[in-house]
């Protein structure tokens, strides 16, 4: 059955109570009946998708490095002390590329 239009808070909780009767998984009855309120007019924002930044530029990223973890030989991470394993010397032993 479609779901009803509408966008008071009876209307959106009987499409999520219709679509979970109908054997659809909760998060996804709340998500198409908060769309389909949005449809009807309402003013109801959109969550933020985790891990994505709307200014990606604007704020540094939880997997930024500090300063002084970045080379300024621009030889990539092997140039990189808090990390030996990836890169340099060891590198080259397990990749076959040094003299063992």
């Amino acid at each position: 059955m479609p779901l009803k239009a509408g966008k008071s808070q009876e209307t959106v909780s009987s499409n999520i109570r219709e679509m979970k009767e109908s054997g659809h998984p909760q998060k996804q009855a709340v998500a198409a009946s908060l769309n389909k309120a949005r449809e009807a007019g309402a003013s109801i924002p959109r969550a933020p998708v985790k891990g994505h930044h709307s200014n990606p530029g604007d704020e540094p990223s939880e997997h930024s490095l500090p300063v002084d973890h970045v080379s300024d030989s621009g030889a990539g991470p092997s140039a990189n002390p808090s990390f030996p394993w990836i890169g340099g010397a060891m590198n080259q032993k397990w990749c076959g590329g040094g003299k063992s």
